[in-house]
């Protein structure tokens, strides 16, 4: 097992108390240190200078993102907590998914001047992620009363209309954080190429995100866009960025081997 893969595995296991701590319903003090502890194990990961492969460091770099802002937002709105079950369900399958890919050839760190550009559009990324899972749980809980079931995940989830509220909201503050990565990276690109926009997969991935993530709030500001369809669409902006984020990477490392 080479040094990547090891730590990518010492940083998973750091997802398994906050898993047990949101499962087993534990008091509220232990899920939020036990998160805390989760977060700083994947910016320790991200950050290593010898942790090997772009694709694990955006990986772990998304994953402290996540639950950064997820435990930033429940500060503000204390029942963003009840997304908990989902959330450490969703950054466990993400961390677990990327074992296997820690590369043995280095990545670059990201440079000063790149950060202004990464950190907003690894902002808007974990809160697109953030929107998809209270839209998940809002549909669950869709789901359950017309089948008029209930079991411990729903009651533990937020009701239906919050879970709605949460995901706007996280649209709201992504469709932002986008617009200020996609505002620094043209500003870069000038700044070092002499133009404004490069045409890559990458950016064209994320101007259509932000194109649709305008678009969806626009449709439920006036046309009251909500249920089954919104979560379509939200879930297609995460698949989007997805696609442009650590997509490009997993393609640039794994497929064609360029680290």
């Amino acid at each position: 097992m080479n040094f990547s893969m090891l730590v990518s595995v010492m940083a998973a296991a750091t997802l398994l108390p906050a898993m047990a701590m949101e499962w087993l319903r534990a008091p509220d003090v232990w899920r939020r240190a036990s998160l805390v502890f989760a977060g700083i194990a994947c910016i320790v990961v991200a950050g290593l200078p010898d942790f090997g492969g772009s694709f694990a460091r955006a990986v772990w770099g998304s994953l402290a993102m996540v639950l950064a802002l997820f435990l930033i937002a429940t500060v503000m709105d204390r029942g963003i907590e009840r997304l908990g079950p989902l959330l450490v369900a969703y950054c466990g399958a993400v961390g677990l998914l990327a074992v296997p890919f820690s590369e043995r050839q280095a990545a670059g760190i990201w440079s000063g001047t790149a950060l202004l550009h990464i950190l907003p559009g690894l902002a808007g990324y974990a809160l697109i992620t953030l929107a998809a899972i209270a839209a998940v749980a809002a549909d669950m809980q869709a789901r359950a009363l017309k089948a008029r079931r209930v079991n411990w995940l729903l009651d533990r989830l937020p009701p239906l209309n919050e879970s709605e509220r949460h995901s706007f909201r996280f649209l709201i503050a992504a469709a932002v954080a986008l617009s200020i990565a996609v505002s620094a990276g043209m500003a870069l690109n000038w700044t070092q190429y002499g133009t404004i926009l490069r045409i890559d997969h990458k950016a064209m991935l994320t101007l259509v995100a932000l194109a649709a993530t305008a678009g969806l709030l626009g449709a439920h500001a006036y046309s009251g866009l909500r249920g089954r369809q919104a979560v379509r669409w939200v879930l297609g902006v995460y698949l989007l960025l997805t696609l442009a984020f650590p997509g490009a990477k997993f393609v640039g490392d794994i497929v064609l081997g360029r680290g």
